[in-house]
């Protein structure tokens, strides 16, 4: 549910827009808000339910999503939206960690856990699968406030549903880190805040520069706090495992390029192509329904071939999908060309997750699977949140320019010239991404060499590789 409120939102953004009047910069807030607040608060949740109890915490979660969901459908402007998108973000940020924690604590076997690790992330692709349909769907008949409405029975149904989960808690929970808190939550909302006002600003103006360096120092900050620190929100000690490590950078790069296309190309196929949300809604389902099928598959050979063969495949996918939309990208592009790009960063989404949250699940004590739950949705919502802004930022930056440049003095041309220009920033963007992908090709191949695979001793905690574990 919390994954198919952002593919919903997609597909209703330019009827949202015209509904309340919001600005790009708006619509970007209304996503990014939800990301932002869902990402900055991961770890504390994730540390709340290992304490507290996953079940009690899932549901608390559930219960403030559902509210949000209301408060969102119920929005009399822009601003009011941003601000429910907030609250509701915070309760996907309670639920989400203590979904994976629970299944972690429940299948104790490697290669179960992979296989189940590969259901919970096939979740994913389902709700990737259905929301631009479903959300076309609800925008045509119902509106565009039905999009959040939807999640209210939806959400009373899961709650009446979590009776049959056992409650489970961590032997050692760690203590709450609010400096940590604290500091990485401003990092990424200022720069978040500087990567969307940039382009309408100026990247040199003091506002843009002030924001990011305000943002740097935050983060700074972050990385002394957790040092120093007793009890750290994120032990900076366990990123020293390669596979943990390459997991998140995957996923962040993953996440930006699934983010930015999702956002981009829905106001893409509906305000430069004129197709009617639920038309849109099905182009994009070849590369969301993908998810869906290969979820499992992609479980089963992380279970049996480990992680990196699927990983490496998939970042190659993604990158073919995305460096194609940057060659072929235009007002008339035939839909075959569209298509071939959908399905190939398809494969490439539907293949990555499993393996990557299969290695963050083997890269920490079962003990902390409520952090390690934490640390790839985070990657995760800070992917999402690069790919709308800093992708974002690219895009009108580079659209921005070129009208400026023009001088179109026709109304009517102007707006021909502005979507021809905004095609032309896309463009800009797929090929950042597509670098991107291409680019973790080779951090998957390092960080899930064989020698750095394993898992974390039940009683010690330390970590054991395979090469460890191998007898002389």
């Amino acid at each position: 549910m919390t994954t198919l409120d952002g593919t919903i939102l997609n597909t209703a953004l330019p009827a949202l827009q015209r509904g309340l009047g919001a600005t790009t910069a708006g619509l970007q807030w209304a996503v990014d808000g939800y990301v932002l607040v869902r990402a900055s608060t991961l770890f504390l949740c994730g540390s709340i339910g290992d304490r507290y109890g996953r079940r009690r915490t899932f549901d608390i979660g559930l219960v403030m999503f559902v509210l949000g969901s209301l408060a969102c459908g119920l929005a009399p402007n822009i601003g009011a939206l941003v601000a429910f998108r907030c609250f509701q973000g915070l309760g996907s940020a309670v639920l989400t960690p203590s979904s994976l924690a629970i299944i972690t604590n429940t299948f104790v076997d490697r290669k179960r856990r992979a296989m189940a690790v590969g259901v919970w992330s096939a979740t994913t692709g389902i709700s990737m699968g259905v929301g631009p349909v479903l959300g076309g769907f609800l925008v045509e008949n119902f509106g565009w406030r039905s999009v959040f409405l939807v999640n209210v029975p939806v959400g009373l149904v899961a709650l009446a549903a979590t009776r049959i989960l056992t409650e489970s808690k961590a032997e050692r929970p760690r203590a709450f880190d609010v400096p940590g808190q604290f500091s990485i939550g401003g990092s990424l909302f200022l720069a978040t805040y500087a990567l969307i006002s940039a382009p309408l600003v100026g990247w040199g103006s003091p506002v843009t520069i002030v924001m990011f360096v305000a943002a740097g120092l935050l983060l700074a900050g972050f990385v002394v706090v957790e040092t120093r620190s007793r009890h750290p929100m994120l032990p900076l000690p366990i990123f020293r495992n390669p596979g943990l490590t390459g997991s998140v950078v995957l996923a962040v790069i993953a996440f930006l390029a699934m983010g930015s296309f999702l956002f981009f190309n829905t106001l893409y196929l509906q305000e430069v192509r004129g197709y009617s949300p639920f038309k849109a809604g099905l182009l994009i389902l070849p590369t969301t329904a993908v998810g869906l099928i290969l979820g499992p598959v992609s479980g089963h050979l992380t279970g049996t071939r480990g992680s990196r063969f699927p990983t490496a495949i998939a970042t190659l996918f993604t990158a073919a999908g995305m460096g194609l939309l940057a060659l072929t990208l235009s007002a008339t592009s035939p839909l075959y060309t569209l298509l071939i790009s959908y399905l190939l960063i398809g494969f490439g989404q539907g293949l990555i997750n499993p393996p990557l949250t299969n290695a963050a699940v083997s890269g920490l004590p079962r003990d902390q699977a409520g952090v390690a739950g934490a640390i790839m949705t985070t990657a995760r919502q800070i992917g999402t949140n690069l790919g709308i802004a800093l992708v974002g930022a690219i895009i009108f930056s580079v659209a921005n320019r070129l009208n400026v440049a023009q001088h179109v003095s026709d109304r009517a041309l102007q707006t021909l010239k502005a979507g021809t220009n905004f095609v032309t920033g896309v463009r800009y963007g797929d090929l950042f991404a597509a670098a991107l992908s291409l680019g973790s090709f080779f951090i998957a191949w390092h960080s899930f060499a064989p020698r750095f695979q394993g898992t974390h001793d039940p009683e010690t905690g330390q970590f054991l590789s395979d090469a460890t574990k191998r007898p002389s």
